[in-house]
């Protein structure tokens, strides 16, 4: 699987100082147990005390990274590729406060309309800024057409909502583009697919209530998904879809008896 590698003493240290803070903060209470803790200084230490509103900002701030371990994982370890290490915590990110029905809606408008306005954007040989810009504003206006039509027949949409995933999906158009010329379609469609899938595990990492409590409560935890990030930036092995493919070949070569 590659050649044995030692522990970092970056992840040995990280390591210790998360272990040593959370038993720390369990042995003195201060793991929210009590609206206010001991000390000035130590009181900065307890998300708890903050807001409901703003626990819930920080929550999913402090999942956000683990989203970026199970991308890692999915692309270093499993040998699936993805548009990008941080464009399935995007889109997760872009669709947490949308509703499923919206969410599906906008997504097929901003892919189709994004694919062809890209496709006849393209042969104006433009650069990417402008190129992305003309992209965008055929995005907008089919949705405004569409968020006006919806009002027409009377069918409720959080317009809110649809703003952040219009944009990161128009920069995932472009990328997906990009591919297909590169790649082709078929591998450009399993990039694409393995994102969505990626993403929407993201999604529900992010909309984990008790996991979200958990990360306030416990905001050291993050050095382990740092320790994490770390083993996996050094790996080395075959990744799962090699082996696969490697037991194919072996199976092909063998010898008859």
């Amino acid at each position: 699987m590659g050649r044995p590698r030692t522990i970092p003493l970056t992840v040995v240290i990280l390591a210790l100082a998360g272990i040593l803070c959370i038993v720390w903060r369990l042995a003195t209470g201060m793991a929210g147990a009590s609206p206010r803790m001991n000390g000035p200084w130590t009181d900065i230490l307890d998300l708890t005390r903050l807001p409901r509103q703003t626990q819930e900002v920080l929550a999913v701030l402090l999942i956000l990274p683990l989203g970026a371990v199970l991308t890692s994982l999915v692309r270093n370890v499993v040998g699936f590729q993805t548009f990008g290490t941080l464009m399935p915590n995007l889109l997760a990110l872009s669709f947490l406060e949308t509703d499923w029905a919206t969410a599906a809606g906008v997504f097929a408008v901003v892919m189709l309309v994004g694919l062809g306005g890209r496709a006849v954007v393209g042969r104006l040989r433009l650069l990417i800024g402008p190129r992305l810009g003309l992209v965008l504003t055929a995005t907008v206006l089919c949705l405004v057409v569409a968020i006006s039509l919806a009002d027409h027949l009377g069918l409720a949409m959080r317009t809110t909502s649809i703003l952040l995933p219009m944009v990161v999906l128009t920069i995932l158009v472009e990328r997906f583009y990009i591919s297909i010329e590169e790649n082709g379609l078929g591998q450009s469609l399993k990039s694409l697919a393995t994102t969505l899938a990626v993403s929407l595990a993201c999604l529900a990492l992010l909309q984990w209530a008790a996991m979200g409590r958990l990360a306030v409560r416990f905001p050291e935890g993050e050095l382990f998904v740092a320790i994490g990030l770390i083993l996996i930036g050094r790996y080395d092995g075959y990744r799962l879809t090699e082996l696969r493919r490697f037991r194919d070949l072996g199976k092909d070569g063998e010898e008859p008896t």
